[in-house]
């Protein structure tokens, strides 16, 4: 799990969830992805970080 909000991340974790220091490593870790932003500009760039980091263009 990653989330800018280290209370959320610390209560998961308590939980059983594992947490991790990025989106990109999230995805790179997962077999599936959830993603929960507050903005869609937000969750593109994530998702153009992540593809980037994959080798895939824009």
């Amino acid at each position: 799990m990653y989330d800018l909000n280290t209370a959320a991340v610390e209560a998961a974790v308590a939980l059983g969830t594992r947490s991790v220091s990025s989106p990109v490593e999230a995805a790179t870790k997962a077999e599936a992805l959830f993603l929960s932003m507050p903005t869609p500009a937000i969750v593109e760039g994530v998702v153009a970080e992540v593809l980037a980091r994959w080798g895939v263009p824009r």
